[in-house]
């Protein structure tokens, strides 16, 4: 049985704190380097996806470059797009008249931020994404460098095919950090992709 290795690594932590990230295109801190080179140092890695946003692009590049790797960069592994919240601070979010982000954070799939982008959109290109990789994976051991969000829907679409937006909120996913998603393909070529812990 074919056996492929998926490890999905979120970016390091960020030069700037304090901001909701989302399609604002923040550098890593050196901490942040170092964190993704600690987290891929044992990875026997074949094949590299990178969101192109710098925080997870320029580490891949690097990646690539050391292991003599193409690279593929990938607009559907951005995080979501949080439109008029977007690289705002934390503190000034929560002040925001209703809605703010904090009923987003209880009920994404309800409230979608000012020009943003909306949970079912989110996840529609995620999904999109996922299923093509696993359904024709082009190596045995794949590195896919993106964001928590990315992530953490990668994992609910793992637990429920539709990704159900209750499942998103269960998982934290920390910086420089890697999910081992190993897949399996049963006679009928289906993938089965499990967590590994």
């Amino acid at each position: 049985m074919k056996v492929v290795n998926i490890y999905l690594m979120r970016h390091g932590s960020l030069e700037q704190k304090g901001l909701l990230a989302g399609h604002t295109d923040l550098v890593l801190s050196e901490l942040g380097w170092q964190q993704m080179a600690a987290s891929t140092e044992s990875l026997n890695i074949s094949k590299c996806y990178s969101s192109p946003l710098q925080r997870c692009r320029q580490f891949a590049e690097q990646f690539c470059k050391q292991q003599e790797l193409s690279l593929n960069i990938e607009p559907d592994l951005k995080e979501m797009n949080f439109g008029d919240w977007d690289g705002k601070t934390y503190d000034h979010l929560w002040q925001l008249p209703e809605p703010n982000i904090g009923h987003f954070w209880q009920s994404p799939d309800q409230v979608t931020p000012p020009n943003g982008e909306s949970f079912a959109e989110f996840n529609h290109r995620v999904r999109k994404w996922w299923l093509e990789l696993i359904d024709h994976p082009e190596s045995d051991n794949i590195l896919v460098i993106s964001h928590a969000g990315v992530i953490k829907q990668i994992m609910a679409l793992i637990f429920d095919e539709n990704g159900n937006h209750s499942l998103h909120g269960k998982f934290n996913v920390m910086y420089g950090s890697v999910v081992h998603v190993q897949l399996s393909f049963d006679e009928f070529h289906k993938p089965w992709p499990v967590i590994m812990l």
